[in-house]
């Protein structure tokens, strides 16, 4: 998810955290996104996101060349995590 530029490199989106939100109501359990936005959509408990630089990095994880670890799983000094209902 993400705009993909001409060159192959994913630009960020506006709205990410709500729709990170609606994802995960219906039923997501997550998705690839710019780095950009990956840490904001990871605050919605219950959703992998993994966050990209450009489409081959993508392509590379789909085949399994390359291993991406979800944005939760990444140390961090402080995170923040939404715990959402969704009843």
């Amino acid at each position: 998810m993400g705009e993909l530029s001409f060159d192959g490199q994913l630009h960020p989106l506006r709205g990410i955290l709500l729709i990170a939100i609606e994802a995960r109501k219906q039923g997501f359990k997550g998705f690839i996104l710019p780095k950009e936005n990956a840490r904001e959509a990871a605050i919605v408990d219950q959703l992998e996101i993994i966050g990209i630089t450009n489409i081959k990095e993508a392509v590379e994880h789909s085949n399994g060349k390359i291993s991406l670890l979800p944005c939760s799983m990444i140390p961090e000094k402080t995170s923040n995590f939404i715990k959402m209902n969704t009843e």
